[in-house]
């Protein structure tokens, strides 16, 4: 009669079996992943530590079998062996082997906690938390086993507090220089992104990504007469639009404006567009960083956006470019990231029956050099059922209820924040 499977034994309560048949799989291959997932904890609960240890390093040291699941079981062993430097360094080589791999760097934090490292510790889990949150697994409906999520939302309230201590040692000055009243709506904001209070909700179609700043007037449009220094831009559509005429002729430095990876939690949403030249950008600023090359080559738009009062904050802001829209083309509904600056298009090439830009439910049609202006925190979507390329310059500017303080604080805090996650999430995560 054959012997069951390991998984069969294991189903019938028959554990001394399943060892020795697991012991003996080992002895053949030393990498083999399934026997040592049960050998290992075994030996481990009769605290037979030496020969959990031996195997385990056996197992990584032949190079055979799933490289990092061996890791992870050789560092559980050093670990339960308090050889804390031994155990960091197995999941730190775990970690390295895939950069979408969270489960590694937890196990590290804990271990780097224990050791006294707590700016390690801090490392490794916000950088565990950044991986798990670009492949979906900080999503609501996440399909991970209970103790998995539970590991991950162990960690989360010691991160954000010291996200938050970030942020308030930023904002001290302005609290100082303006009094809190002033920059309280921004405090209250990053109070709610670090989870110290609730996170605003004033619209049901207003969905910012990053932060919402409370008591601003949820409007989705802004009519273009609050905006007098628009005027200038608008004069020069005529100069802007012969630049973009030139790059078309050229068939200029075009990139597909949506470029993720196919497993972002975004993705699916995006999968029409994605690394799709049917929705292109030709960048002045990105990410706050002159796109020097492209500012040269367009001088005249260059000097335009120039002259504006731009929302500038370091390694964000401004953000502007030439948007591309291909004929037979829908952006589908999406949100910003802040409801404390505003999005504005100047429409440079419309075709007949075009379509339209719908923000909050209201749809506007473009006009060619009319600038338009909405706050792109609400759900917004774009179409061009036309059978001709669309084209608008976009950029952005401040949220107009927004004073100088206020707009001081905002940036002082969202560079705290980009701070924080270098500091951080690139930081040592070596006890």
């Amino acid at each position: 009669m054959s012997t069951p499977p390991l998984r069969a034994l294991l189903s019938q309560r028959r554990f001394d079996e399943a060892e020795t048949m697991c012991r003996h799989r080992v002895a053949a291959d030393p990498a083999d992943a399934e026997a040592l997932g049960f050998l290992l904890p075994r030996l481990m609960e009769r605290r037979e530590m030496l020969q959990a240890r031996v195997l385990a390093e056996q197992a990584v040291a032949c190079g055979g079998g799933p490289r990092r699941d061996l890791l992870l079981m050789l560092g559980r062993v050093r670990a339960a062996m308090r050889d804390d430097p031994a155990a960091c360094a197995a999941f730190r080589d775990a970690a390295a082997g895939d950069p979408d791999d969270w489960l590694p760097l937890l196990l590290l934090g804990d271990v780097a906690e224990r050791m006294g490292d707590g700016e390690a510790a801090l490392a490794a889990r916000l950088q565990a938390l950044h991986r798990a949150e670009r492949t979906g697994a900080l999503a609501p409906d996440a399909a991970l086993a209970p103790g998995l999520q539970a590991m991950l939302q162990r960690v989360i309230p010691g991160v954000q507090q010291a996200r938050g201590a970030h942020l308030d040692a930023a904002l001290a000055p302005l609290r100082e220089a303006h009094g809190a009243a002033a920059i309280a709506r921004v405090a209250a904001a990053m109070d709610a992104l670090v989870g110290r209070r609730p996170v605003a909700r004033p619209h049901p179609l207003q969905h910012p990504t990053l932060l919402c700043l409370p008591d601003l007037p949820p409007t989705p449009w802004f009519e273009r007469e609050r905006f007098p220094f628009l005027d200038a831009i608008e004069a020069q559509t005529d100069a802007i639009r012969e630049e973009l005429a030139s790059l078309l002729a050229e068939d200029a430095d075009l990139a597909p404006y949506i470029d993720m990876p196919d497993h972002a939690p975004a993705a699916p949403m995006w999968r029409e567009l994605n690394r799709s030249p049917r929705w292109s950008g030709y960048h002045f600023f990105r990410h706050g960083t002159p796109v020097d090359a492209h500012r040269t080559r367009c001088p005249r738009t260059a000097a335009a956006l120039e002259a504006l009062p731009l929302v500038r904050i370091p390694d964000h802001a401004p953000e502007s470019m030439f948007s591309l829209l291909a004929p037979r083309t829908h952006i589908p509904p999406h949100t910003g990231v802040i409801n404390g600056r505003l999005t504005v298009h100047l429409p440079l090439i419309v075709p007949e029956r075009c379509g339209a830009l719908a923000a909050g439910g209201e749809a506007r049609p473009w006009q060619e050099g009319r600038c338009m202006i909405f706050d792109d925190s609400f759900v917004h979507e774009a179409w061009n059922d036309s059978d001709h390329l669309r084209a608008v310059l976009i950029f952005d500017v401040w949220h107009p209820d927004l004073d100088a303080a206020e707009r001081d604080a905002l940036t002082a805090a969202i560079v705290a924040l980009g701070e924080f996650n270098r500091r951080h999430a690139f930081a040592s995560t070596a006890p």
